[in-house]
């Protein structure tokens, strides 16, 4: 498993997995991945951003967005090269220290590899 954040300025390649420089890198290598974000204090919320499929040869890929590891917040997959998933979750009442889990799910050892980027507005 691996989570990656190029820092440079340029879409970076790697075999079979081509990674934009605005993404972060999750490679669930047949496993579960995880990126996690914890609410600094008790507010509403706003989550949106975008999974998208990065590896020439894509499995079906299972990505999801959970609160405090068990309530599903999103759930779709990805199936090709380029596929992508968009998120919107507003209104989200969160209390300080909730979790918010960005997951990848795929049971391929090799081309699993899914990029995310998100953003987390508190709202008023």
């Amino acid at each position: 498993m691996a989570i990656e954040l190029s820092t440079t300025l340029y879409t970076q390649h790697y075999e079979t997995v081509i990674v934009p420089d605005t993404m972060l890198y999750l490679a669930a290598e047949a496993n579960v991945v995880a990126a996690r974000w914890t609410a600094p204090e008790s507010g509403k919320y706003r989550i949106f951003g975008q999974f998208q499929g990065l590896d020439l040869s894509l499995p079906n890929v299972t990505v999801a967005i959970y609160e405090n590891g068990t309530t599903i917040l999103f759930d779709s997959s990805l199936t090709f090269f380029g596929d992508y998933q968009d998120f919107n979750l507003s209104g989200l009442t969160l209390k300080k220290g909730t979790t918010i889990d960005f997951v990848a799910t795929s049971t391929d050892a090799a081309n699993d590899n899914v990029g995310l980027v998100a953003t987390i507005d508190q709202i008023q």
